[in-house]
């Protein structure tokens, strides 16, 4: 979705001139690609869609409310810090700041993105259990691509 976004943004924005109401219309077409792209398995492949009833127990929800709760919580606060600074760029400068400001934030989401694959295929039990077994060929590619992650 975030590469969509980024190409229709550039298209809509740098090509066609169309402004703030453009980078709007690209993130809906983005939001909207991805969902028809999610539905195609279901449509066209062999992949099965079943609907079944839904049993909770109470000890297994509210671990999950437990353990989701920080995410829930630093996702509503990057939210509301997104909106905070586009008002105040839109209020303090011009309509290509915000543009600007949401480039560099999904530009950041693919760097998160990919520091999260690599610390979870490159995260340091691994390495110590490669350690203890002896596998030289997977502690040289970790400490091959560690240096660069270093600096994000």
């Amino acid at each position: 979705m975030a590469l969509c976004n980024i190409f229709l943004d550039y298209l809509f924005i740098a090509v066609f001139g169309w402004g703030l109401f453009s980078a709007a219309l690209s993130t809906c077409i983005g939001l909207s690609l991805t969902t028809i792209l999610g539905f195609l398995p279901f449509i066209f492949g062999n992949v099965e869609l079943k609907f079944s009833r839904i049993l909770f127990k109470l000890k297994t929800l509210v671990n999950i409310f437990y353990n989701g709760s920080s995410k829930f919580l630093g996702n509503i606060s990057g939210s509301i810090l997104t909106i905070v600074a586009n008002l105040l760029l839109l209020k303090l400068s011009r309509q290509s700041d915000v543009e600007t400001f949401s480039v560099i934030l999904h530009i950041d989401t693919f760097i998160v993105t990919f520091t999260m694959i690599y610390m979870r295929v490159c995260n340091p039990p691994s390495v110590i259990i490669t350690q203890k077994g002896q596998d030289k060929a997977k502690i040289s590619h970790f400490i091959f691509l560690a240096p660069p992650f270093w600096f994000l």
